[in-house]
């Protein structure tokens, strides 16, 4: 698809224009998101990813000789033009539509009125489900020794996240000698 766009796109300068405009409207609103507000999830992410891009693409893009689907005040049909700010109006569309489905799915699942089994995207698991996990608190380091001609994939267990005991455990010590 990104061959196809770039050929038929007539300036490199429009084609930087647009990918510009596109991402401002859709990955914009996902960023403040993720940085400003904890509460919003992956559900309220794609929602808010469809209805930016829906809302961007029904404008029109002249580059793309793509009419206008969606006239949205102030149009101009004699240019056959935008005059709405409505690029601006797609990304705050996107935001608010993150915030609303991030919050509704958040007051539903929390609240049980949708059952767990249906959170696909695990963003809503309790502290009980995860301590059902197993290995939950457990990582997976595996190294890779050299031993001559051939090479040993161990798997070396680690306790807690992101800190490791700097010796290796007995058995992998006395292979390694």
């Amino acid at each position: 698809m990104a061959t196809a766009l770039a050929l038929t796109v007539k300036s490199i300068y429009g084609l930087f224009l647009l990918c510009g405009d596109l991402v401002f409207v859709i990955l914009f609103p996902q960023l403040v998101c993720v940085v400003h507000l904890e509460f919003t999830n992956t559900y309220g992410s794609l929602c808010g990813y469809i209805v930016g891009m829906v809302l961007r693409l029904c404008g029109g893009e002249s580059l793309l000789s793509i009419d206008p689907v969606i006239k949205y005040p102030y149009y101009d049909e004699t240019e056959g033009l935008q005059l709405f700010p409505f690029r601006a109006f797609a990304m705050l569309c996107s935001l608010l539509t993150i915030v609303a489905v991030s919050l509704l799915l958040k007051l539903l699942f929390e609240g049980e009125k949708i059952p767990m089994k249906y959170d696909v995207a695990d963003c809503f698991r309790s502290k009980a489900e995860q301590a059902r996990r197993p290995d939950h608190h457990l990582d997976t380091e595996v190294v890779l020794l050299p031993l001559g001609d051939r090479s040993v994939m161990v798997s070396d267990r680690i306790e807690e996240p992101r800190r490791r005991n700097s010796e290796h455990p007995p058995l992998l010590r006395e292979e390694c000698v």
